[in-house]
Parts: C-alpha cells; structure tokens; sequence
C-alpha cells in the first residue's frame, strides 16, 4: 500500500490538474469523431464549411465534391478531375478549383454546376479564397499568376514576379489584400485588389505552407524548418515560433472562430498543434489520421481531412 504521505502527495497533485483544467479549459482534451470516405483511391485535399451546416471537402484522385452533414452522412458529385481548392462564394455558392481542368466551378445551392476556364492552360489554379471585394481569388500553381474571378464570370490575372513560384495557399490579410506563399521560392507575396503584387522573401530552404491571417499579423507555416513566422502586413518577420513537435510538417492553418488561437495540422506526427497568436503552445491534440486540412464549421467545431486515410474528421470544441 502507498505510504500516507504518498497518498497526501497524490490528492494534492489530482486537487491540483483539477484546479488546472478548470482554469485553463483550452487544455481539455476534445470529443474527436471520424467518418471515413468509402470510395476507392480518394485523395481528399482541401475542406470547408457550407451554408447549410454541412462541410464540402474536394477529392484530387475522383474529381468529386464530397459533403458531409454534422451526422456523418457523406454524399458526393462528380465535377472534374483533380480538384482542389474549395471556398464558399459572396454568392451562396461554392466555388471550386480544379487543376488538371485548367478551371474553376461554380456549385450553386441547387446542385447546378458552371464551368469557368482559365485563359492559359497549364495554370493548374489551386488555393481559392473570397476576398474582400467580393471576387474569387486564387493560385496558379503552375501559371505564377494570381487571379481573380467574379461571380458573374469575368477573369483577371496577376503576374508573380519570380518565376517558379509555385504558389499554393492564399488568405484574405488584414489590410484587405490577398496574401500567398512561393514554396519553390522561400517567399510570401501580396496582392492588392487592384492587381499589384509585391514579394518578401522568408529564410532560405524553408518551404512556407499553409498562411493565415489573425489580429493585424500574417501567420506562415514553414514545413521544412518546423516553425511558424509572424509577419506584419509590411512584410516584416515579428517573430519565429519553433512548433514542439519535431518533424511534424505543417499542412495547414485555421483562426479560431474569437481571432485568438491558431490550429495547425501536423500531418506527419498525426496531430493538431494550438498556439495563441503571442506564441504560447497548448498540447497537441493527437489523431489516428494525419491531417492534411482544416476549418471551422459555423457552430465553432474544427474539421479537418486525413488524405492518406480518406477520413473526415470533427473535433468537438463547444
């Protein structure tokens, strides 16, 4: 039997990670559900949330759309071939990339599908976001363009000025411009609404990821040095924030609901990483999956995909 101190000891730790997890409720470990997508060789990329409570994630092996209700009842409609990006439009409805198509679709509330061409073939158009002017922006992959394309179909394109930029991932910043990484480049760029671009070069050899924006600072994800960068909407390095995680490959970025905290997928170590936007890290919330993407639906539950598992994922976090 454990010696009475020992037992004095051990009540006053358990008294004690009460106090804690009282205290400190973002510490609490949530409710994780997972659903898988039953549909051979999907390679799911990219998710989101609709307007009809459901989340629509896209598939770059199928080209399907697949939607998933709060239950996990999970649906899907063939649109392209490799898709990619996904984004709920100023229009009610949702607008996808598809980057073997050279196009981007329009999914209307209706199930109705338009089609939308880009000028060049070989753009491979990527990462989609709405932006603040009510257009759909998005990167060319292959292109190293930016463009924009309004709801009524009219498409403009934006040069980035290093070639080989391969730009992927694209944000809404808080100055009202469009923010984007150059992996091949080490660089992030931005683009106002009216079309000029400029570029700010990140530590050599760092591979920037998945960026987000949050307060009046850009967040970046650099997967091969294993930190987040904060940037001011100058372009300037505020701060580095090594992730605790070793090797843990960023894949992806979402602001909670409140602006305060950060959610980053670890595809790698098959974990969610939580860091405040002052830098402080909470517990990795780890998965069976490794997660590949992430979103907030409206109820304030974090989603995220797991493509090499072709699962759908909801974290509980009211």
């Amino acid at each position: 039997m454990p010696h009475p101190a020992g037992r004095l000891a051990m009540a006053a730790a358990a008294v004690a990670a009460t106090v804690l997890a009282a205290a400190s409720p973002a510490l609490a470990r949530p409710h994780v559900k997972e659903w898988p997508v039953k549909a051979e060789f999907t390679v799911l990329n990219d998710i989101t949330a609709g307007f009809d409570d459901a989340l629509y994630a896209t598939d770059g092996s199928l080209g399907r759309l697949f939607r998933i209700t709060q239950t996990g009842r999970i649906s899907s409609v063939e649109i392209g071939e490799s898709l990619r990006g996904v984004t709920a439009g100023p229009d009610g409805a949702l607008w996808v990339t598809d980057g073997s198509l050279d196009r981007i679709t329009r999914v209307g509330r209706d199930g109705s599908l338009t089609h939308h061409e880009l000028p060049e073939q070989g753009s491979f158009p990527t990462g989609i976001v709405t932006g603040p002017d009510g257009g759909l922006w998005f990167t060319e992959l292959r292109g190293d363009r930016i463009g924009r394309l309004a709801t009524t179909g009219e498409i403009d394109e934006y040069d980035i000025p290093t070639p080989g930029a391969f730009a992927a991932d694209i944000t809404v910043g808080p100055d009202r411009a469009l923010w984007f990484t150059e992996q091949s480049t080490d660089k992030v760029g931005r683009v106002s609404t009216s079309g000029t671009v400029t570029e700010y070069a990140l530590p050599e050899g760092s591979l920037p990821g998945p960026i987000a924006a949050a307060g009046d600072s850009l967040y970046v994800a650099l997967r091969n040095t294993n930190a987040i960068i904060e940037l001011s909407t100058a372009g300037e390095i505020l701060a580095t924030r090594p992730l605790p995680t070793e090797l843990a490959d960023p894949h992806s970025m979402a602001v909670s609901p409140g602006g305060g905290r950060l959610w980053i997928a670890q595809e790698n170590a098959r974990s969610i990483a939580r860091m405040t936007t002052d830098g402080v890290f909470g517990r990795d919330l780890e998965l069976r999956s490794g997660p590949d993407d992430l979103a907030f639906d409206h109820d304030g539950d974090l989603w995220y995909i797991a493509a090499d598992d072709a699962r759908i994922g909801r974290i509980e976090l009211r």
